[in-house]
């Protein structure tokens, strides 16, 4: 795990000591979401968008990241979402943050189970 959380994390870090505040994604429980987040996961196509993702990760294997986002994309033709509209409130839903390492890293790092249970809130 620790060389999945390197790679995801290496463009983010300007120096090594940065790794450990920006990894706590990875152990910590899902931070309490602030205002801005909450208005990015109260979107209006949110539901439609977790339903498809959701149902699309259920399923998928191997759970890696190239294969993440390739299901990403899916689920940007099938919904017509597209942007910051797709992209944020995944982000937001699967981390709890609005900025952060590639999404399909970091959804491989968290792993499966992690990620369709923080999903299935938002569905």
């Amino acid at each position: 795990m620790g060389t999945q959380i390197n790679c995801a994390l290496s463009k983010e870090m300007s120096y090594a000591g940065e790794i450990v505040p920006l990894s706590e994604m990875f152990f910590k429980e899902m931070p309490a979401l602030g205002e801005e987040e909450q208005q990015v996961i109260n979107g209006e196509q949110v539901p439609e968008l977790m339903t498809h993702l959701f149902s699309k990760l259920e399923a998928l294997e191997p759970f890696e990241a190239a294969e993440i986002k390739k299901t990403i994309k899916e689920v940007q033709k099938e919904t017509g979402i597209k942007g910051k509209q797709l992209f944020m409130p995944i982000r937001v839903a699967v981390t709890g943050q609005m900025h952060g390492p590639e999404l399909p890293n970091t959804i491989e790092v968290l792993g499966k189970e992690k990620v369709l249970n923080r999903l299935k809130q938002y569905k």
